[in-house]
């Protein structure tokens, strides 16, 4: 039918559409969406969603050249000396907690002020270029800056919910 409306409107001027496709297949496993998901959805259900993000964290990681073997621990470990080493180099005096229970990981001072710092880790999507962290509320940690630091190194600085560049 869609063939027949194309051939009917060629060279008379008028715009043809593609028509809106019965099924789309699930951008992780390859089956056939339910016809109970919603038009714009990609996956079949929060499983495969959260199997694709998976993937796509772990290949911008080898993309990156991290070691994808070291324990989460020693990866926050070297983003927080990370975050520590630009701040020295932006004239902060640095100071790291001694404990993983404290309330944030380093503590920062210049021109008399001290800033706490809660350092995490970030990813950006290669496919997307979306950038997402970990929720941070300040509720549980006490910290006047959140450092997110990527698996390139680079760092942003979030102050009062916007970018801060120390």
């Amino acid at each position: 039918m869609v063939s027949l409306l194309r051939q009917a409107h060629q060279g008379d001027g008028m715009r043809t559409y593609k028509p809106i496709p019965d099924h789309v297949n699930c951008v992780h496993c390859g089956k056939t969406l339910p016809s109970s998901r919603p038009k714009h959805a990609k996956y079949c259900d929060h499983i495969c969603a959260s199997s694709h993000q998976k993937d796509e964290y772990k290949n911008s990681r080898i993309a990156m050249g991290v070691n994808i073997d070291l324990p989460s621990g020693t990866v926050g470990a070297l983003h927080e000396l990370l975050v520590c080493a630009d701040l020295m180099m932006k004239g902060y005096n640095v100071f790291r907690a001694m404990s993983p229970s404290c309330s944030c990981d380093i503590m920062a001072t210049k021109a008399d002020v001290i800033y706490r710092i809660e350092v995490t880790t970030g990813i950006k999507y290669p496919s997307t270029g979306r950038i997402s962290y970990p929720a941070h509320k300040n509720g549980r940690y006490l910290f006047d800056i959140l450092a997110v630091v990527f698996h390139n190194g680079e760092i942003i600085y979030h102050k009062d919910g916007g970018v801060y560049e120390p």
